[in-house]
């Protein structure tokens, strides 16, 4: 009897064999490290881990650095690798050159198909007193010789089963890649990808009755490896934009002006269409940019972007002598200070008006001051509020108090102010903060009147003219510091 060595048993020899020498080399490994880095203390097919300290195993398959051929799996061991030939189908055996070649027997054998082994052929010699040879035979001079189904084309396998003959029969056994379903008898389809056979970069595509596996996109097959493709080679790959290569891919980023679309292409922003452009009045789009042919009132083109124009520095008398200006986002205010008969206006201070004789109606307060300050429209507040403007008595201590006078607006369907927009924060008796905890919709006009008192004595009355733009402005407040939007005259 002949028996068929099997490339299975090899590739376990070979693995047993390397496991004995990794036993040597773990021996080693302490004798070599005393008068060494401890980073050169590892051997060969070891890393060394800085966090624990120790040598550990380096992974050749999961990296990708094993020289296993595609027809073998690359199998990880400490220190080492094995590569582990898929076993052969039965009738086959591995050559030498790695492939599966069919058994022959020597003469006066045949394989056996159940016990995978070439085995005597045993002649049966034709009963004299019975008609002819046994099933599977057929007699040949005074002998029975076994017929071979398989050759003759005498069998019913199915294309998925293989033929194997013995002797005085036949059986049809699942051919290499395909397993048998016991309910249905029926040979079905290995998916050897589920053993995940590959390591990446190499994924695995399964096959009627086989496997393969094959670079991963963004790979390419060279040497026994996949490496990796850099995309950002190629000068069209990336147009109004540029490459940036990763492994396995690549990323465009965009120009100015561009923005990815579905299919990862930099495409060009209509900014006049997504709104974009501020206080442009006529827009028209260009490839990568835009071109802004008119702006809106109270705005002038300053490279090709509109600004607001600030009426109040390029214009000083344009509210009169009299008047606080305060420049709006595209427009701007004048707050007219006319002092009563009662009061008079302080040199240089043109925003505050005096008391003549401070001993006459101690209701009317003995100092008026004005301020104007500019807000966007719904600016953003954050949570807590910010501060307004800051109020201080140095001479007298205050008891503070505030109120909401007015507020309008020219354009319908605006959300006025609320009197609890506003409160005051008290430091101490002489020191104060307005602040705001809501944002305001524009435009409208506000006037807060904030009073200090000394018991009945009214110190001083502060009118805050706050002027709300229609405009929002772009620029959000993070911290804001104190005093805020403080854009009037003082």
């Amino acid at each position: 009897m002949c028996e068929i060595p099997k490339a299975k048993f090899d590739s376990f020899k070979v693995l047993l064999s390397l496991a004995s020498e990794i036993e040597n080399v773990q021996d080693n490994i302490k004798a070599n490290a005393q008068n060494r880095k401890p980073e050169q203390n590892c051997p060969f097919g070891f890393v060394f881990n800085r966090e624990t300290n120790i040598c550990q195993d380096k992974d050749e398959c999961a990296l990708g650095i094993h020289n296993c051929d595609l027809s073998s799996i690359c199998v990880n061991m400490n220190g080492t690798y094995g590569c582990i030939y898929q076993p052969c189908e039965i009738g086959y055996m591995r050559h030498s050159n790695g492939s599966c070649v069919e058994v022959t027997c020597p003469e006066g054998q045949k394989y056996d198909s159940f016990f995978d082994r070439c085995e005597n052929i045993e002649p049966i010699r034709p009963n004299k007193t019975r008609i002819g040879c046994g099933p599977g035979s057929t007699p040949v001079d005074d002998i029975c010789v076994d017929i071979d189904e398989c050759r003759e084309n005498m069998h019913n396998c199915s294309d998925d089963e293989k033929c194997v003959n013995r002797l005085y029969g036949f059986d049809c056994v699942c051919k290499y890649g395909f397993e048998r379903n016991m309910t249905t008898k029926i040979c079905e389809d290995v998916n050897e990808c589920r053993m995940a056979p590959c390591h990446w970069p190499f994924i695995c595509i399964n096959t009627v009755g086989s496997y393969s596996c094959e670079c991963d996109d963004g790979f390419t097959y060279r040497n026994g490896h996949c490496s990796d493709n850099n995309e950002c080679e190629d000068e069209n790959v990336c147009r109004n934009g540029y490459c940036v290569n990763s492994i396995g891919s690549y990323e465009c980023e965009c120009d100015d002006g561009f923005k990815k679309d579905e299919n990862n292409f930099c495409v060009d922003i209509d900014e006049c269409a997504s709104g974009n452009v501020d206080f442009c009045e006529l827009c028209e789009n260009t490839i990568g940019s835009f071109k802004c042919n008119k702006c809106l009132p109270g705005f002038e083109n300053d490279g090709n972007f509109c600004k607001d124009i600030d009426e109040c520095s390029i214009n000083k008398t344009i509210c009169g002598s009299n008047s606080l200006c305060t420049n709006l986002i595209g427009d701007f205010r004048c707050t007219r200070i006319v002092c009563e008969s009662n009061y008079f206006k302080i040199e240089h201070e043109t925003s505050v008006c005096m008391k003549k004789s401070l001993e006459k109606n101690i209701a009317e307060p003995f100092q008026i001051e004005y301020r104007a300050i500019q807000m966007p429209n719904n600016q953003f507040i954050p949570e807590g509020g910010v501060n307004i403007l800051s109020l201080r008595s140095e001479d007298f201590p205050c008891e503070y108090n505030v109120h909401l006078d007015s507020r309008k607006s020219i354009k319908e369907n605006v959300e006025l102010s609320k009197k609890e927009d506003w409160y005051l924060t008290i430091y101490d008796k002489t020191d104060a903060r307005l602040r705001l905890r809501n944002s305001l919709d524009g435009p409208q006009d506000i006037v807060i009147r904030i009073d200090c008192n000394y018991f009945n004595i009214k110190i001083r009355r502060t009118l805050v003219f706050v002027y709300v733009s229609k405009y929002a402005s772009r620029t959000p407040i993070i911290k804001p510091k104190f005093p805020l939007w403080l854009f009037g005259n003082n």
